[in-house]
């Protein structure tokens, strides 16, 4: 006899076997496809990008209200380790926290902090929206595992320090940045499912940036202490993971390489593997037993942005392996697009633009209008528990190991044939694979063509944008700095971190940027003399213009890590008047020279340390292939980060000038 258990999952399964084979779908709900300009057009911003200005439109109104700027600022006015330098420059600022406060600051007086009443003023009057002319600003930080994702975590302190935070509009963020970005959105906001510690006692969820972003609390002090990422987890994490990827490799090789069957079955792929591993590390935190809310690594895409505290508006940028022409435009052929996924859409020029609550769903039928897709109806409601969560779309911006992807993005059509089929028989075909939602055919009678043409062709080359499967990979197969995405939406100041792998000081990336950008009709001027300042100073300011025009689009303040800054392109230390993240002192008006904070020349004197003591002479550029850091490595990456940030970025009051800091401080 049967158990009741036994015969319910027996019933349950024999249930779905008839369902699928009556072609029973259940519930369906209708999307638009929106298309969006295809070169940078002014006058179309505010319709393609609707719902996202209207986001950033309330949150400016919510941050210049005074109970939101009196919580943003009084930290920094009113507690203890709130501190006030003066010269004949105007004041300088330096927030100290912990135990370290009563050891080098005195309280300020209130008429010391009369500045703050300035940025309360400065918050205000920034609400104001100009539709044609919002004056967006952004952060854009690149793809670089884990190094990127430590650095990145550092600037975002950095710019906390500045009071910028409040003032940055939109942040981009591609594969490694993408770790850091995601971590902020998930655990930013009180009632972001409930602030709580984790089976570890880590709190989780930070009611602002400065509780978040505190170097002293727990959620940053949870990052360092599981900065090893791959294998962090002690002895047993080594064979779990292999565990986890053998179990996958006879599934995957029968169904992705012998059958070569495609579609939306990632959970036999390596990227399972990976998105485990980011989740544990960067949205780790099991609420208590008796708490209703879902741990953080359930977090839909569509609550990013949601939580009562305003974050900037989050963009995760990823690459669409699909070539070929765009959907509904015939006129010019690509190699490969990008692909955006935030909270309100996620699409691709190739495909179009869907509503988040679609992607990822069985595909029913797709609406045609003069060849161009207009409307998608899949499986399932806007309530499905299955959406596609924050933490995929992180794993799908940081899928870098997978050769379609990478041989794509270097113009090397065929050489990926042979790179494809090794890396599919040792199971290393990271990317995300999914139903196209912008093609018309996918009833049952196409199904045996689709079939064949996976059999055949598509073993051969790329699917195109016509295929009834799609597949993400790393963002930085498309563009790696995540500026792309700012830049067509008009944001006119973008602090670009570029924490790639550049150990020559190449600057690929920005020259591969250049080269997108002119897809939109936009250029990228790359003066050699600027890369020369960026090259001896770790920064440079770096502007976008429309077409071979000289109206300026945005402006980039460029920031690349560099432990050894210096001048006219030898070892002598810069002037003392000017900036330099790694010198111990600092002149005033006077010109004499200064020691900086303590905090400041602790900081510089850990950077050293670990360039000295571990003997990597490729710091601050350790390669990507290295994605498990000790403490020492995640905090010299965090602390440069920090340095650069705070010393060459603007004030928040200051940052529409989008200028970098000419005047060195303590």
């Amino acid at each position: 006899m049967i158990g009741g258990d036994g015969w319910r999952k027996r019933s349950i399964s024999a249930a779905v076997a008839i369902g699928l084979l009556a072609g029973c779908a259940g519930p369906t709900t209708t999307y638009r496809i929106r298309q969006r300009a295809f070169y940078y057009d002014p006058g179309r911003l505010a319709t393609d990008y609707d719902k996202e200005y209207e986001y950033i439109r309330t949150r400016r109104d919510q941050l210049g209200k005074v109970d939101q700027t009196t919580a943003e600022l009084k930290d920094d006015c009113y507690y203890d380790y709130a501190c006030t330098w003066c010269d004949g420059n105007g004041p300088w600022m330096k927030i100290l926290q912990g135990d370290e406060a009563p050891k080098t600051c005195k309280k300020a007086s209130d008429v010391e902090c009369a500045w703050c009443e300035e940025e309360t003023l400065s918050l205000r009057a920034r609400g104001a929206w100009d539709a044609a002319h919002p004056q967006l600003t952004g952060v854009a930080l690149s793809g670089g595992g884990i190094r990127s994702a430590s650095f990145s975590l550092g600037v975002l302190q950095g710019l906390d320090a500045l009071h910028a935070m409040p003032r940055i509009d939109y942040m981009s963020a591609v594969s490694g940045g993408s770790y850091t970005a995601g971590w902020v959105q998930a655990h930013l906001g009180a009632n972001q499912y409930g602030a709580y510690r984790d089976d570890l006692y880590y709190e989780v969820a930070g009611v602002d940036f400065h509780n978040l972003l505190s170097n002293t609390d727990d959620n940053v002090e949870q990052l360092r202490t599981h900065t090893q990422f791959i294998n962090g987890g002690g002895f047993w994490s080594g064979p779990e993971l292999i565990w986890e990827y053998l179990w996958r490799w006879p599934i995957s090789l029968t169904w992705d390489v012998l059958l070569h069957i495609k579609g939306n079955y990632n959970e036999i792929h390596p990227i399972t593997v990976y998105q485990n591993r980011i989740e544990r590390t960067y949205f780790r935190g099991n609420p208590p037993a008796n708490a209703s809310a879902p741990p953080k690594r359930e977090a839909p895409l569509t609550e990013a942005n949601r939580g009562e505290f305003p974050t900037p508006y989050l963009i995760i940028n990823g690459n669409l392996v699909n070539n070929g022409y765009p959907r509904g435009n015939q006129t010019t052929a690509q190699d490969s697009f990008n692909f955006e996924l935030t909270r309100d859409e996620v699409g691709s020029d190739g495909l179009g633009y869907i509503e988040s609550a679609a992607f990822d769903r069985d595909v029913e039928s797709v609406t045609i209008e003069h060849g161009i897709p207009t409307e998608v109806t899949v499986k399932g409601t806007d309530l499905d528990t299955s959406q596609f969560r924050i933490s995929q779309a992180v794993a799908t911006s940081g899928a870098a190991f997978d050769p379609d992807g990478a041989i794509t993005a270097v113009d090397n059509k065929w050489a990926r044939i042979p790179a494809a089929y090794a890396a599919s028989y040792f199971n290393l075909n990271f990317g995300y694979e999914t139903w196209n939602y912008a093609r018309a055919y996918n009833g049952p009678f196409w199904t045996p063509l689709d079939y064949v043409r996976m059999q055949t062709y598509q073993r051969i080359v790329e699917p195109e944008t016509d295929a009834r499967w799609i597949k993400v990979s790393d963002g930085g197969h498309y563009e790696n700095l995540g500026v792309a995405a700012l830049a067509r939406r008009g944001v006119s100041c973008i602090i670009t971190v570029d924490a790639t792998g550049d150990v020559e000081w190449h600057f690929d990336d920005l020259k591969n940027l250049r080269r997108r950008l002119q897809l939109f009709g936009l250029t990228l001027e790359l003066d050699p003399t600027l890369l020369d300042t960026a090259r001896r100073t770790g920064h440079a300011r770096l502007l976008i213009k429309r077409g071979n025009t000289a109206e300026v689009v945005s402006t980039l303040l460029y920031i690349k890590p560099n432990a050894d800054p210096v001048e006219n392109g030898d070892s002598h230390a810069l002037n003392c008047r000017t900036p330099n993240h790694m010198a111990t002192t600092w002149c005033g008006a006077d010109g004499v020279p200064h020691d900086k904070l303590p905090s400041t020349i602790d900081a510089i004197r850990k950077i050293k340390w670990y360039q000295d003591t571990k003997k990597d002479s490729t710091f601050p550029h350790t390669t990507t292939f290295i994605q498990w850091y000790d403490w020492e490595t995640f905090e010299a990456y965090r602390l440069l980060g920090f340095q650069m940030a705070r010393t060459y970025l603007p004030h928040g009051a200051d940052l529409t000038k989008c200028e970098f800091n000419d005047v060195s401080g303590p």
